[in-house]
């Protein structure tokens, strides 16, 4: 049997600790729980990294536990922590750190996983950050100043199956950076996970035969968020999402047009 290894508390002053870029934003809810049911005996030592040879503004950077040691001080008024401390690592390591720590945790979303992924310089999260920012689109709880927002989940989907970039193109040229309102104060663009999705698999089955151009004008010629409830709607039905799209794209052409896809009577 193996012997669990143990990384030992050190007691390190609050000003010594510094919060990078990796973590995740305060979530309200989350401190508020931690303040109405605060207990000693289930409070879990924060995790950090001793970075003191990097000279930055603090000693030890927080890989874990953000929320913990901001409840301590803020509500406890707390000087000093026992953190359990890793040895020096490099910042996309850090990031790193931070993501299998929270891999597994509910309270963690797909965004901030992909906003640590982007301190840790991984190639796909970095492409797909590009490639979002330069069609004028953020990401939602990581960027700030966007007209249009979106999620990462279902973009990371597209990525894997190798269409992230087309669905994109294609969602943009159709209806650019058009949002729908979610309360007050936010709003998200119009394109969003069910359609994508749709849009993705069609490129994705029928690459070869597809004019993206062409695509995007038909879609265009409709409203997103008819077509996103469509294809919710179908979505436990294979494939039937996707003919939704690839029927728009047949419209395109005569009924005898060799270009039609024709992917209903199939």
């Amino acid at each position: 049997m193996k012997k669990r290894f143990k990384i030992p508390t050190t007691t390190i002053q609050v000003g010594d600790l510094g919060v990078e870029k990796y973590q995740r934003p305060l979530q309200k809810a989350t401190l508020d729980k931690l303040r109405t049911e605060h207990d000693d005996l289930l409070v879990n030592p924060p995790v950090v990294v001793d970075v003191r040879s990097e000279g930055l503004e603090y000693d030890f950077a927080i890989a874990d536990g953000n929320h913990t040691i901001n409840h301590l001080v803020s509500d406890l008024a707390y000087k000093e922590i026992d953190c359990r401390v890793h040895d020096h690592m490099i910042y996309p390591d850090r990031a790193k750190l931070f993501k299998k720590l929270n891999k597994n945790r509910k309270s963690v979303t797909a965004n901030d996983t992909f906003n640590a992924s982007i301190e840790a310089q991984e190639e796909q999260a970095l492409d797909m950050n590009e490639t979002l920012m330069g069609y004028g689109i953020g990401v939602k709880r990581i960027h700030n100043g966007f007209k249009a927002y979106t999620n990462v989940g279902w973009l990371n989907h597209l990525y894997k199956r190798n269409v992230f970039h087309d669905t994109l193109y294609v969602g943009v040229n159709a209806w650019q950076l058009q949002t729908e309102k979610i309360d007050d104060k936010r709003t998200k663009w119009i394109m969003t996970d069910y359609l994508g999705k749709s849009i993705g698999k069609l490129i994705e089955d029928y690459r070869d035969r597809i004019d993206l151009d062409i695509l995007s004008d038909q879609l265009a010629k409709y409203n997103a968020k008819d077509l996103h409830d469509r294809c919710y709607v179908l979505r436990n039905h294979e494939n039937k999402g996707y003919q939704i799209i690839a029927d728009i794209y047949d419209k395109a052409f005569g009924s005898r047009s060799k270009r039609r896809l024709n992917i209903s009577r199939v």
